[in-house]
């Protein structure tokens, strides 16, 4: 009987202290339906389960980094944290089975990084398992046969560009989501480039055709060119009677001057009876911003002549 006292005793001292800390300190009002803490001592408002007011003071809800958030394991839905790494409000949708920052109005279609997708500082990291390196970051992860890629679709026709974790970490370029298969281009980590082979021993290996001059152009004698790209100089003489004896000279002139002076190439027939040469060329290679010119030196004789220039890559 006695120890029954002493717990009804007890009890009775701790409904005191909670009915001196919610009614007498003027801090929490409990009513019908919800509980109010104010500054005022105003009733809660009939809607809410809790209603806080203040004129000086704010709500504080766990802080937590992007990592700490991502470990909660398995946050209930509607969750809510402040992420100390974006410096944002973040909840956890448990639908889409991830966490969302809370966004402002206009930003609803602004996704951000849950999982394996990160969003920080203005950079998107897909895979990575931290902050993201530049503005895209795509990390295939450790192991083999872990590709980093990227897949571009147009009304499905596929290209992918990524790193294949099978083959030497290659770089490459091809037809298809997956990286390896229908390789149209590779480049090798020291810098080795290879079109229609994924081994390249080259600084430039092409496998099939290529294309590198541009068109033929046929240019004049005794005029100045600059060249706006790599290219050549063909030019040559041709006898056209071989009754007649004939003696020319053709002369090709490239350097940086305006007024190129440094011979680079000779074409020079001298006929004189049948079965002599009647014909005769030459390939002089151009810089591109250098000048050149083609001269001729006429002594005798009936004969035709032609300058071509060929850039290399584009027409000049």
């Amino acid at each position: 009987m006695k120890k029954t006292k002493q717990y009804f005793k007890l009890s009775l001292l701790k409904s005191v202290v909670l009915i001196c800390v919610l009614f007498v300190s003027g801090i929490a009002y409990p009513q019908i339906g919800g509980v109010a803490i104010s500054d005022d001592g105003s009733d809660p408002n009939p809607w809410a389960m809790l209603d806080i007011k203040s004129t000086s003071k704010g709500l504080l809800i766990p802080r937590l980094s992007l990592a700490g958030i991502t470990g909660i394991t398995s946050p209930v839905d509607g969750l809510m944290v402040y992420n100390t790494d974006t410096k944002k409000f973040w909840f956890y949708d448990g639908g889409a089975s991830q966490w969302k920052e809370i966004l402002k109005s206009g930003q609803e279609s602004k996704w951000l990084g849950t999982g394996n997708i990160y969003y920080t500082g203005g950079n998107v990291g897909i895979g990575t398992a931290s902050s993201p390196l530049s503005e895209l970051t795509i990390y295939g992860g450790t192991g083999s046969d872990n590709d980093a890629a990227l897949t571009l679709d147009v009304d499905g026709t596929d290209w992918h560009v990524g790193i294949d974790d099978s083959d030497s970490d290659k770089l490459k370029i091809g037809t298809g989501a997956t990286v390896g298969t229908d390789t149209r281009m590779t480049v090798q980590g020291n810098g080795n480039v290879g079109i229609g082979t994924s081994s390249p021993e080259a600084n430039l290996e092409v496998e099939g055709t290529m294309k590198v001059f541009g068109a033929w152009d046929e240019r004049v004698q005794a005029t100045t060119y600059q060249a706006e790209t790599d290219g050549f100089v063909v030019a040559g003489i041709k006898v056209v009677s071989p009754l007649v004896p004939a003696h020319i000279l053709v002369t090709g002139f490239t350097d940086g001057n305006s007024s190129p002076t440094t011979e680079r190439g000779y074409a020079c027939v001298r006929y004189e009876t049948y079965g002599d040469n009647m014909m005769s060329s030459f390939t002089m290679p151009v810089r591109k911003g250098d000048y050149w010119e083609v001269g001729a030196s006429y002594f005798y004789g009936n004969f035709s002549s032609f300058i071509y220039w060929i850039p290399l890559g584009v027409d000049d």
